[in-house]
């Protein structure tokens, strides 16, 4: 997640995913994702059976995502700042 992420993604690591603590704002559809697309496929599917409604996951993870030359935000370790990259 440090590594890099979406802009505005919110941590919830699978170890401890509980679907009910999703934010729920019908303006801001949830769209779950990860390093993969694996564990986002799984945290889908517990949304499912618990009936929390997700608009899904991105399939391919983050790295698909940043691949395909899209914006990722990221934290510089040093400084701790945030660095958006295009």
């Amino acid at each position: 997640f440090a590594g890099a992420r979406i802009h505005g993604a919110v941590l919830f690591p699978l170890s401890s995913f509980d679907p009910a603590a999703l934010p729920r704002d019908p303006a801001r559809p949830i769209v779950l994702q990860c390093g993969s697309g694996k564990r986002s496929l799984t945290a889908a599917e517990m949304c499912r059976k618990a009936g929390v409604e997700v608009a899904g996951h991105l399939a391919g993870g983050i790295g698909a995502w940043a691949h395909a030359g899209l914006p990722v935000t990221s934290m510089d370790p040093a400084t701790g700042k945030i660095i958006d990259r295009a």
